[in-house]
């Protein structure tokens, strides 16, 4: 009998938006870990130095780096860097309608999958520039209750593009999505039971390239990683 995890994996994450994130680094290296996603959204948001953070995981034990949300300061030399350094080849962003892209990353448009949002419906022509889509599932899972017209939306746009890699949150039915409240945000989860509405979502939503998107510490992550491994494992 074949198993959800066969063919896909799931991968703890270092993230950027809140102000852990050398933390998260050190927790990386405190475990041993070769292999984690990268969600480099805070060197533009937070400022942090792009040299200090890659200078930083070059030196840390990762070896690869399957997956990394790229943001709007990506240089095609920080992707040269991740593709060359960590073998990365997925990435992702998110509309360029909402964060417009700083350099020329045309040349890399079939690696990077645009990211489902619970405010922002995806545009098929957008889409059809780019490798295909990144389902942020918790973004689903609020737009269905919030805004039901994205909801619906961006469900027949995941019919039509591939599906190259996943966000996987919290869900949270009083969460505030702002950076400035990250604990009470779908990024930070409090309880293991938050992640059990991946289960409404039928299988082809889940890609081979999943990682948390998380701002717990590693360990928290590794705790959740294992819940989501057992939750969708009989699929």
């Amino acid at each position: 009998m074949s198993n959800f995890w066969d063919q896909r994996e799931l991968l703890v994450s270092i993230t950027t938006v809140s102000s852990g994130w050398r933390d998260k680094i050190d927790e990386v290296n405190n475990f041993g870990l070769t292999k984690v996603a990268l969600f480099l959204t805070g060197l533009a948001y937070q400022k942090i130095p792009k040299n200090t953070f890659f200078d930083l995981i070059d030196k840390s034990c990762i070896k690869e780096v399957p997956f990394a949300h790229i943001c709007e300061t990506t240089s095609s030399e920080d992707i040269e860097f991740l593709k060359r350094r960590f073998n990365t080849r997925v990435f992702n962003h998110h509309s360029e309608s909402e964060f417009p892209l700083k350099y020329d990353l045309s040349k890399y448009r079939k690696e990077i999958f645009l990211e489902t949002l619970f405010s922002y419906s995806l545009k098929e022509e957008e889409v059809n520039k780019f490798a295909g889509i990144c389902i942020d599932v918790s973004h689903m899972e609020i737009a269905k209750v919030k805004n039901p017209k994205v909801f619906e939306e961006n469900s027949i746009i995941i019919e039509k593009f591939k599906v190259g890699c996943n966000h996987i949150s919290a869900y949270k039915e009083k969460a505030i999505e702002k950076a400035s409240k990250i604990k009470k945000s779908s990024h930070y989860f409090t309880d293991l039971s938050q992640f059990d509405y991946l289960l409404n979502y039928p299988n082809y939503y889940y890609s081979n390239m999943m990682a948390l998107e998380l701002e717990n510490t590693i360990e928290d992550q590794l705790k959740a990683k294992e819940y989501v491994i057992n939750l969708l494992k009989d699929r």
